[in-house]
């Protein structure tokens, strides 16, 4: 592949965690069993590195809600690495469904296992898939969707 996140040495595999359902703060009901689904996950300072940041920055996205990070059970965080497109760019929306999906759950894994997620109903690609081929509006939608069933 010629993707960036390919060519990162400090790209991280998160441990796979056998069943979902075992995690009562996890909203989202589906099939996915294993966390290895998710994908992969770059450390800090690989992500900074791919950005072109200072981790200082990378700090204030975070807060911002610009860019996803999840805290792994070892207390590291590491960020999803669909989330650089393969011009090394944040993929465009993310922001805005990061936020949408804030107003429902309080819950960064939550929101990576919905981005990872493939309903029927969008023709079966993950969310994050159809944000990096710019279907924005459409998952920036669903993600107020999700956030207001989560709410419920």
């Amino acid at each position: 592949m010629n993707h960036p996140l390919d060519r990162d040495p400090g790209r991280r595999r998160l441990r796979p965690v056998s069943d979902l359902s075992q995690n009562p703060t996890t909203p989202i009901s589906g099939s996915l069993s294993d966390l290895s689904a998710l994908g992969p996950a770059f450390a800090a300072g690989s992500m900074c590195d791919l950005l072109g940041i200072e981790p200082e920055q990378l700090g204030v996205m975070v807060a911002d809600l610009a860019v996803l990070q999840v805290v792994t059970a070892d207390d590291v965080p590491v960020f999803p690495a669909f989330q650089v497109g393969d011009d090394g760019r944040l993929l465009a929306g993310l922001g805005d469904v990061l936020c949408e999906l804030a107003g429902g759950v309080d819950d960064p894994w939550t929101w990576w296992i919905w981005l990872a997620s493939r309903p029927g109903r969008l023709g079966g690609r993950a969310m994050w898939e159809l944000l990096r081929d710019g279907d924005t509006q459409a998952v920036v939608q669903s993600a107020g969707r999700a956030a207001w069933a989560w709410r419920q």
